[in-house]
C-alpha cells in the first residue's frame, strides 16, 4: 500500500484496536489487515473477510503471525472479536 493507515482513528464508527501499537507493528501488515477488516465491517456488515482470515490463521498454526505485527492477545481486540 502506498499510504499507511492511521492507527489512532478519532471516534471510530465501528470497533477498532484499543491496545496501542508499537512503531514496529505500525509498519507491519497487521495494521493494514485490521484496516481492511474495519472497512469491510463498515461497508458490508455480513462480509466473510474476517472469518476467512481467522480460519487461515487457525489452519496454519506454524506461521509466526507475530512477524506480521499481530500483537499479543490480538484476537481479544474489539475489531477481531
Amino acid at each position: 500500500m502506498v499510504k499507511r493507515p492511521i492507527v489512532n482513528i478519532n471516534n471510530p464508527q465501528n470497533d477498532w484496536i484499543t491496545h496501542p501499537l508499537t512503531p514496529v507493528q505500525i509498519k507491519k501488515p497487521f495494521l493494514i489487515i485490521s484496516s481492511m477488516v474495519y472497512l469491510c465491517n463498515k461497508v458490508t456488515p455480513n462480509h466473510q473477510v474476517k472469518s476467512k482470515l481467522l480460519d487461515l490463521i487457525k489452519d496454519n498454526p506454524n506461521v509466526p503471525i507475530y512477524k506480521l505485527g499481530f500483537l499479543n492477545n490480538w484476537e481479544k481486540q474489539p475489531l477481531w472479536k
